[in-house]
């Protein structure tokens, strides 16, 4: 519970402190609670399919995933957007 509240307060401050506009960081918090919602809908089948202990580490681990996965998304020097778009995208 305060991860998820704690994600709420500091998603939008480093989203201002990286100058993305307000509609934007709106956009991204209403995305972030519409896909709770939705989540919550669609987690029926999956507890129902592998079990609830399963269902919980695979939604643990996705949660996680996500959370980690903004550190790597903020604007960078020199145009760059995400660090995993600049390293997919060098040339071989």
């Amino acid at each position: 519970m305060a991860g998820n509240s704690l994600l709420g307060v500091v998603l939008p401050l480093r989203m201002e402190t990286a100058d993305y506009p307000v509609a934007l960081t709106g956009a991204v918090m209403a995305a972030y609670y519409l896909g709770l919602a939705l989540g919550g809908l669609r987690a029926k089948r999956v507890i129902l399919r592998i079990g609830h202990i399963r269902a919980f580490s695979i939604f643990a681990a996705m949660t996680a995933a996500v959370c980690l996965a903004y550190g790597f998304c903020g604007r960078r020097s020199h145009g760059q957007r995400c660090a995993w778009s600049t390293v997919s995208a060098s040339p071989a």
